[in-house]
């Protein structure tokens, strides 16, 4: 029987909106952070740079909708979560929900929950509801008892004769910072119950990219300052409004209440 593995990707047009929207909005970070810098006196620089790191997330949210703002295909979901107001996009085309990440995300083991020990955080519990039947007809078992497991497996190992997955999916588009403090590759991953697979490989796209950020820009950018700080989602917040494509995921504050104030007494033991 012919083999058809099936999953999903991102179109070639949308993965080069997507990764010139990092690059754009990584370089707008590094300009921006330079130039707040360079106002302060130099023994402020560095309280004004830790601050600053905060928005590298939102200067690359911003660049990638203005690069899909025109096109019919995408909608662009505007989130935020409770208690802490943290913003973020995500991304719809067909049946494939995406949003951004560093590649420090996908690699700390802890981000990624098993189904029922979510406690509120919100790539755990997107991932868990939306990609459970992806992770089911790829032939990945999904019923670990270890928290916060990752393994990063090749799909195309999973050759299952005629599959086609027509369910929703939510990925992560995951960029990784070199050494050399440019982006060095992007890749796309699906999770689901503490597991986490790589889709897609978008690395040719950000090397054929014609964003090239100066390399004297990068040269005066510390390692700190280019890999900035990201939130950690495993503390329990909720996403306060929630567009139709988490059709079933519930808003529950009085449960979220509840697991902050179990997780804030975890944290004081």
């Amino acid at each position: 029987m012919k083999n058809n593995l099936y999953i999903p990707k991102l179109n070639g047009r949308i993965s080069v909106k997507v990764v010139k929207g990092i690059r754009l909005g990584y370089w707008e970070y590094l300009i921006e952070l330079n130039n707040t810098s360079s106002k302060d006196s130099k023994d402020s620089n560095e309280k004004v740079n830790a601050g600053y790191r905060w928005t590298k997330s939102n200067h690359i949210d911003n660049n990638i909708a203005e690069q899909l703002a025109d096109d019919p295909t995408i909608q662009i979901c505007k989130n935020k979560i409770k208690n802490n107001g943290w913003q973020f996009n995500s991304y719809v085309t067909d049946n494939i929900t995406f949003i951004q990440k560093p590649i420090s995300y996908i690699n700390n083991k802890n981000n990624f929950k098993n189904i029922g020990q979510e406690n509120g955080g919100y790539i755990s519990v997107l991932s868990n509801k939306i990609n459970k039947k992806l992770f089911q007809d790829l032939g990945i078992k999904t019923n670990s008892t270890t928290i916060g497991q990752i393994e990063l497996l090749d799909p195309f190992n999973y050759n299952n004769s005629d599959l086609s997955i027509n369910s929703g999916v939510f990925y992560l588009v995951a960029y990784n910072i070199g050494i050399d403090k440019d982006i060095h590759s992007i890749k796309v991953y699906a999770a689901c119950n503490g597991k986490c697979i790589q889709v897609q490989d978008l690395s040719e796209v950000n090397s054929a990219s014609d964003v090239k950020i100066p390399r004297s820009l990068l040269d005066q950018t510390s390692n700190e300052d280019a890999m900035g700080y990201e939130i950690d989602s495993n503390f329990a917040p909720n996403i306060s409004r929630y567009n139709s494509v988490y059709n079933d995921i519930k808003t529950n504050d009085e449960k979220s209440k509840s697991e902050n104030s179990k997780s804030d007494d975890d944290k004081k033991e």
